[in-house]
């Protein structure tokens, strides 16, 4: 099951387009982006004389979410297929969120830019991409059980690792102080002082099998024996933005 979000759009109230942002590798037709977003803008115009809380629309065979904020709206284009109820309300509290802090980061260069600036200059809208990101990662990622340790090597780029705050505290309490633990470490010939730092670096963030490794300087095929052992015990959390993996 891929993720569901395609393209994403960020419009001034006046209608110029400030930020554009592509989900994934492939970009949409630029005609059918173009009637799309047309159908958006119409729709905002006429939601204002509206009550109708949801903005979500059903346009070319893909789904389309349009909000409308104080100073901007954002319109995100969603791949072909039924969107549940649930995922409309998580799309549109992740946008509410995206825009308060977009709006926070860019307000004095969006209220300044001009028709010939449409879509911005993006070196200004860098950090844009990881607010985008941050917002709308737990709807590209999906929480799934740990994989086999061969599938976590065969298809890493599939996933990704984070710590919550109930599996920090579950390693801060229990596991740093564990004996049984402790020697599981020494059979990778890890210290501890590595998890102290792995857990602190992964909490509320995610990272690749590549990436941690990396920073980390650890071979992957030690990492992912070792990611799998704390993802056993619920200290790291496994995520994929297909779904559930085939079984190896």
């Amino acid at each position: 099951m891929e993720n569901i979000l395609e393209e994403l759009f960020i419009v001034r109230d006046d209608g110029l387009k400030v930020f554009h942002y592509t989900f994934g590798k492939e970009k949409s037709d630029p005609g059918t982006i173009s009637r799309l977003l047309s159908a958006a803008e119409a729709f905002l115009e006429e939601a204002l004389t509206s009550s109708e809380p949801l903005r979500l629309l059903d346009v070319q065979d893909k789904n389309v979410i349009a909000e409308r904020f104080d100073r901007l709206q954002v319109i995100v284009i969603c791949k072909a297929k039924p969107l549940e109820f649930s995922q409309v309300v998580q799309i549109r509290k992740a946008l509410a969120s995206l825009v308060e802090e977009f709006e926070t980061l860019f307000y004095d260069y969006i209220e300044k830019m001009d028709e010939s600036e449409e879509l911005g200059d993006l070196t200004s809208f860098h950090p844009a991409r990881e607010t985008v990101f941050k917002w709308l990662e737990p709807i590209l990622y999906r929480k799934v059980p740990s994989p086999a340790i061969r599938t976590m090597i065969t298809s890493q780029n599939l996933y990704k690792y984070t710590v919550t705050d109930e599996g920090l505290n579950a390693y801060e309490r229990f596991y740093s102080k564990s004996k049984s633990f402790h020697m599981s470490l020494s059979r990778l010939n890890i210290p501890l002082s590595t998890i102290d730092e792995m857990m602190k670096t992964l909490n509320k963030k995610s990272h690749t099998l590549h990436e941690i490794s990396e920073a980390f300087s650890i071979d992957k095929k030690t990492m992912v024996e070792l990611l799998h052992h704390l993802a056993m015990r619920d200290m790291v959390i496994t995520l994929s933005s297909e779904g559930l993996p085939t079984s190896p």
